[in-house]
């Protein structure tokens, strides 16, 4: 394998300029993509709870080897507490189910208000209010 996958759903997807956000710069879009589960709107960001009961929008990267373990730190770091890195099963549009790695939101969802249609849409901005 020369890269590692990356599934994201909220911040961190291209803005509507089609850039990549400065966490992804070394990363390849390889286009849109969605996973099982449903969406929450934690705040201004957006939490994904893996399930089967629905169908989480977002894009697919791949992470190049070479940059993958720094990248992956810095995800980790900018995703902060309440949010975990796991293995999902993820499919780009028009392909097969394939690993990759997304960030799932692991706080409570009782009192959070689910996105029904399962796409956050794209960031309009890179800045954290």
């Amino acid at each position: 394998m020369s890269a590692v996958r990356l599934f994201v759903y909220g911040s961190l997807r291209r803005d509507a300029k089609g850039k990549s956000h400065p966490l992804l710069e070394a990363a390849t879009c390889l286009g849109n993509a969605s996973v099982p589960g449903v969406l929450y709107r934690v705040d201004w960001y957006p939490g994904l709870v893996l399930s089967d009961n629905g169908r989480v929008h977002g894009e697919l990267y791949d992470i190049p080897l070479i940059y993958a373990d720094g990248m992956l730190t810095a995800l980790d770091d900018y995703e902060g507490g309440g949010y975990r890195r796991c293995k999902a099963s993820v499919v780009v549009d028009g392909g097969e189910p394939e690993d990759a790695w997304v960030y799932a939101y692991t706080g409570p969802t009782h009192t959070l208000t689910p996105i029904d249609s399962g796409d956050y849409g794209t960031p309009l901005h890179r800045e954290r209010p």
